[in-house]
């Protein structure tokens, strides 16, 4: 996956080490160790065949980087020198991640003792996501896996304590190898559990006119849970309406 990059080895600096990648919500993080007498670091990334230099670091005490142009689901691999004036370290050994977005999430609770919770699906059929919930001092956390055919988007939590917050965050994660690769979690949203079932809100669309022989229909959907169904408008009937005409007697 790697491909190799010749560069000049100064006997006086000795190359660094990736000590760790991480997703993050902006991008891939990078930590290194730090070179003793190195002015900076230059950081290389392999992708679709092709490694290049990314950033040069301009400060020998910096030892980390975030690659914010990364893209989702994409693989990465990574290398690092040191460098002082003229002079450039061998390459760290490279180290490979894929990166994961931060998933976005949406909740609400509008039944009793349950709470929605959706996002938006980034396809990734080998892994799936981690669900964390908390109230109080109680916290839990929920796996949900993909499969093959099918990718979740939503997941609902019930059973829980009516009238209770609760705080929720996500992560996604998939194997790479017999790596377990995760996102950074999502931003935490706070909401109470429904006491009771909400009531229905409807809004009426007519979707066919009856008229006086035939059926029309109406559809109907709940402007706050979104449950719709249609209806049947009867059809009018015929509406006769009676007129004399007055007779002109003969001649």
């Amino acid at each position: 996956m790697t491909e190799t990059i010749r560069t000049y080895a100064a006997e006086s600096l000795e190359s660094p080490k990736i000590s760790s990648l991480k997703n993050t919500a902006s991008g891939v993080k990078i930590t290194w160790t730090k070179v003793p007498g190195a002015s900076g670091y230059k950081i290389y990334r392999y992708h679709y065949g092709k490694t290049e230099k990314i950033k040069t670091i301009k400060k020998g005490s910096t030892v980390s980087f975030t690659d914010k142009t990364a893209e989702n689901g994409s693989s990465y691999s990574y290398e690092i020198s040191a460098f002082s004036g003229r002079k450039e370290s061998g390459l760290s050994d490279a180290k490979d991640i894929i990166y994961l977005k931060r998933p976005v999430i949406k909740v609400s609770s509008i039944y009793k003792k349950r709470i929605d919770i959706s996002w938006e699906d980034f396809y990734i059929y080998s892994g799936g996501y981690e669900i964390y919930y908390k109230t109080g001092s109680s916290k839990k956390t929920v796996t949900v896996l993909n499969s093959y055919y099918d990718t979740v988007s939503s997941y609902a939590l019930e059973n829980l304590k009516s009238g209770k917050k609760y705080k929720i965050k996500i992560r996604s994660f998939m194997f790479y190898g017999d790596e377990k690769i995760c996102s950074a979690w999502s931003a935490a949203k706070t909401v109470t559990a429904a006491k009771k079932d909400h009531d229905h809100d409807f809004e009426k669309v007519v979707l066919d006119e009856a008229d006086c022989l035939n059926d029309g229909e109406m559809g109907l959907t709940c402007r706050i849970c979104g449950y719709s169904f249609s209806e049947k408008i009867p059809a009018s009937g015929h509406d006769y309406q009676f007129s004399e005409t007055e007779s002109k007697p003969s001649e």
